[in-house]
């Protein structure tokens, strides 16, 4: 069971149970077509990264997103502004990686993604294919949690995945 979180916001969604999905492993294909929008639907297997089929996202969406996904590299400027030699250095970092067959982004770039789909006029599908801890940690002693802690842990548990930054003391 594939589902389709293209109209979701906030931290890119929950992704379906890899044991509910008969397709897990298989190549993510855009050829299925929404029924109600007549849109392309572009699936996206969901581990490590966001992976994509790249014979299946069209070129401008795939410039958009490695443009988008590239930064020019501090160390690198740094060294040209100290009039030394670069060596190997990049001149940009590229967080992205292009593949004969696939286009691996970070998972942390789904808004990225939705965005660059809807621009494409393209649904997203998302297929979970995360290895996940066979066991749930046991039960942890109840703590009392101060008002600034309480909602970090609020937000935290809604979302699919992310981090609290908090100040030094803050526990």
């Amino acid at each position: 069971m594939v589902e389709d979180f293209s109209e979701m916001h906030g931290d890119g969604g929950r992704v379906v149970s890899r044991t509910q999905d008969s397709s897990v492993g298989a190549a993510p294909s855009a050829h299925a077509r929404n029924a109600g929008t007549d849109k392309r639907t572009l699936r996206v297997r969901v581990d490590a990264g966001l992976r994509l089929a790249a014979g299946d996202v069209p070129p401008k969406m795939v410039e958009g997103l490695c443009r988008a996904l590239s930064l020019p590299n501090p160390a690198y400027w740094k060294l040209v502004r100290l009039r030394k030699r670069p060596g190997a250095e990049p001149q940009t970092l590229s967080f992205f990686r292009q593949a004969e067959r696939e286009l691996v982004l970070p998972r942390g770039s789904i808004h990225l993604l939705r965005r660059a789909a809807n621009e494409a006029g393209l649904t997203l599908s998302f297929e979970d294919a995360r290895v996940l801890p066979p066991k749930r940690l046991p039960k942890l002693p109840e703590v009392s949690l101060r008002d600034y802690q309480a909602d970090a842990v609020e937000r935290l548990a809604k979302a699919t995945q992310g981090t609290a930054v908090l100040p030094c003391g803050a526990g």
